[in-house]
């Protein structure tokens, strides 16, 4: 499966959702480490505040090709 279809299931799916998230937390770490400038770890602010950001960006996902909604108006 896709990682746009699993978001879109996620995104009601709640136990789905956990799992989800939990696959992807390499994917949150990096993302944080890059933009915050250091390694990033599960115990840094920096990591939750990536952690909601991916999390809302679940949340905001269409069936539209898997973009979130806030994508589409851009």
């Amino acid at each position: 499966m896709q990682t746009s279809t699993q978001a879109v299931r996620a995104r009601t799916d709640e136990p789905f959702l956990e799992r989800f998230i939990e696959a992807h937390e390499a994917f949150v770490l990096r993302c944080a480490s890059r933009h915050a400038g250091f390694a990033v770890t599960r115990s840094d602010d920096e990591y939750s505040v990536a952690l909601l950001a991916f999390y809302e960006a679940i949340r905001a996902t269409t069936r539209q090709a898997g973009r979130s909604a806030r994508m589409r108006r851009w």
